[in-house]
C-alpha cells in the first residue's frame, strides 16, 4: 500500500462503524501489553474485540495499518494535549509546556499505552502522520518567536528526539528523576532551536502545575 494511503480500508462514515474502529483500535492497545509486539495478530485482536476477522479486515487491510490507526490515535491525542496546554499557559516562549505535556501523557499513561509507545513511535515518521506533526509544529515555531518556520527534516530531527526520549524513559529500567529529565528536555529544544536563555526562568509554582 502506498506510504499516504489511508489507515482504514472503509471509512467509518456510521457511528456504529466508529465504534467498531474505536474498538478495534482498543483492543489493539490491550493485546500489544498481553502478548508483546512480536506476537501481536490480527487474528488475536479481533478475538479481543469480540468481532470477526472478517469484520476487523473490514477496516484493516492488515496489521500494519492497524498499528498506524493506533499510531494516529497516539499522535492526535497527544497533540490536543499539547494544544491545551499552550491554551492555559502565559504567553512568551512555552517549551517547558510542551515537554511537560508529553511527559505526563507518557508517564501516567495506562500499562497498554506504555507498552506501545516503542512500537508506535516508528509510524510517526510516516508521511501522513508527518503532516500532521509538521502542522502542529509550525504553530510551535510562531510560539516560540522562531524566525523561520521549521523545515521538514528539522520537525523530524525534533520530533523524534523529544518522544524518543520519553518513550525509553517510560519502557526503560531506570531511576530517572522526572522534573530533571523536563528540565534536560527543556534544554535541548532550546538548544536545537538556538533559543537558550530566551525561555523565561521558570518560577517554583510552576512546577507545581
Amino acid at each position: 500500500m502506498p506510504e499516504g494511503a489511508v489507515f482504514t480500508r472503509k471509512k467509518p462514515t456510521q457511528r456504529r462503524a466508529a465504534a467498531t474502529v474505536a474498538t478495534l483500535v482498543e483492543a489493539g492497545f490491550q493485546v500489544l501489553e498481553r502478548d508483546g509486539a512480536e506476537r501481536l495478530s490480527t487474528t488475536a485482536v479481533a478475538e479481543r474485540a469480540g468481532v470477526s476477522i472478517g469484520t476487523l479486515y473490514q477496516y484493516f487491510c492488515n496489521k500494519d495499518e492497524l498499528l498506524k490507526a493506533m499510531a494516529r490515535q497516539e499522535v492526535s491525542e497527544l497533540l490536543q494535549s499539547v494544544s491545551r496546554a499552550f491554551a492555559a499557559s502565559p504567553g512568551g516562549y512555552r517549551a517547558r509546556s510542551v515537554v511537560r505535556t508529553i511527559l505526563r501523557t507518557f508517564w501516567d499513561a495506562p500499562a497498554n499505552r506504555q507498552a506501545a509507545f516503542p512500537l508506535l513511535l516508528r509510524y510517526v515518521a510516516r508521511a501522513d502522520l508527518m503532516r500532521e506533526v509538521k502542522a502542529f509544529t509550525a504553530g510551535l515555531g510562531r510560539d516560540l518567536a522562531l524566525r523561520q518556520s521549521l523545515s521538514d527534516e528539522a520537525a523530524f530531527v525534533l520530533t523524534r528526539a523529544v518522544l524518543g526520549v520519553v518513550s525509553a524513559a517510560v519502557s526503560e529500567p531506570h531511576n530517572l528523576d522526572r522534573e530533571r529529565l523536563e528540565d534536560e528536555l527543556v534544554q535541548l529544544i532550546l538548544r536545537y532551536l538556538n533559543l537558550v536563555g530566551a525561555e523565561p526562568p521558570e518560577r517554583t509554582a510552576d512546577r507545581q502545575g
